[in-house]
């Protein structure tokens, strides 16, 4: 087989009718395609769920009611103090761009109501873990990583929760659990 440059494969040799032919020449397209991605390079696949934009070959998925980054790390510090000083709950998640239950996590999340929460701050960021902000912030752990955080008026921790591989239901549960003692 070969692989060129601009990311086409050449295999010889395999015939069509052979399903474990087909699944090989797919992986390889597939692992091309995000290597692509991986490295930021044009014309790699790369889509955002609803709602976020992807820069950069798609490695960072920013939420809608976040500060946009210029940069290709997210800034956690500033939106935990729009999430202070605006009495909201920030939520960070952390996911890795070759992880397969990060990008299903971002999907159903993208789907559920929780990125038009007016009471939430999100971000997100889809990054390797050597660069990715969010992974700092959230301490690390199976991914994706998603913490829930709330402050008080004076600046009070009120609630801090750390989520491994959550599902949406889980998060939900979660942002819940962080609004009952402020109200």
């Amino acid at each position: 087989y070969a692989l060129s440059a601009d990311g086409g494969l050449s295999i010889s040799n395999l015939s069509n009718q052979n399903d474990a032919s087909l699944a090989f020449v797919r992986a390889v397209e597939l692992g091309a395609s995000l290597g692509a991605a991986y490295m930021g390079r044009p014309g790699a696949v790369s889509a955002a769920p609803d709602g976020g934009a992807a820069i950069n070959g798609g490695d960072m998925i920013l939420g809608p009611n976040v500060a946009r980054a210029a940069s290709a790390s997210v800034d956690v510090g500033r939106a935990a103090a729009e999430a202070r000083a605006a009495g909201k709950t920030l939520v960070v998640v952390a996911g890795h761009p070759l992880c397969g239950y990060c990008t299903r996590f971002e999907t159903a999340l993208a789907a559920s109501g929780i990125p038009a929460r007016p009471d939430v701050v999100l971000l997100r960021e889809m990054n390797p873990w050597e660069s990715n902000a969010a992974y700092r912030w959230t301490g690390g752990g199976n991914a994706p990583i998603v913490r829930v955080t709330r402050w008080d008026a004076s600046g009070g921790l009120v609630c801090d929760r750390k989520l491994n591989r959550p599902g949406v239901a889980d998060l939900a549960v979660a942002l819940d659990a962080c609004l009952a003692p402020s109200q």
